[in-house]
């Protein structure tokens, strides 16, 4: 685990990486725990051993910012990402939109913890640095 990951003052417990979760239970869709503003939907990805990841979290009700990405596993209940694009969405009116990347080729990890929670590592914004998601289908 790295040590950037463990947050002193939010309260984020290092993943109990001695828990043998298998990738697939991280399948589904997964809520941002106190706000509840971020979304991740992971899915089985085209290619064997792969998972397909969006991310959504709202801004505000004309804007977003998004995360697609495919990971693959590295190790139990841990998912790697080496190819997220990032992009805020912007509504004009319910049907339109613009999307403004912010990067792309962007890198980071998911790890399931103990707890049966998800919690994301962004290598690159750090958005999900204090981030935990608990299932929500």
């Amino acid at each position: 685990v790295r040590e950037s990951f463990v947050k002193e003052n939010a309260g984020l417990q290092a993943p109990d990486v001695n828990v043998l979760y298998s990738s697939d239970d991280m399948l589904g869709r997964w809520a941002e725990k106190y706000a509840g503003r971020g979304v991740i939907e992971i899915t089985k990805g085209a290619e064997d051993g792969t998972y397909d990841v969006h991310i959504h979290w709202g801004s505000s009700a004309f804007e977003s910012a998004n995360w697609e990405m495919t990971a693959v596993p590295e190790g139990f209940g841990v998912l790697r990402y080496e190819n997220c694009r990032c992009y805020i969405r912007t509504y004009t009116s319910e049907e339109e939109y613009t999307d403004s990347v912010e990067y792309e080729n962007g890198t980071g990890s998911f790890y399931l913890n103990s707890a049966n929670e998800i919690q994301w590592v962004d290598d690159i914004g750090h958005i999900g640095d204090d981030a935990v998601f608990v299932y929500a289908d």
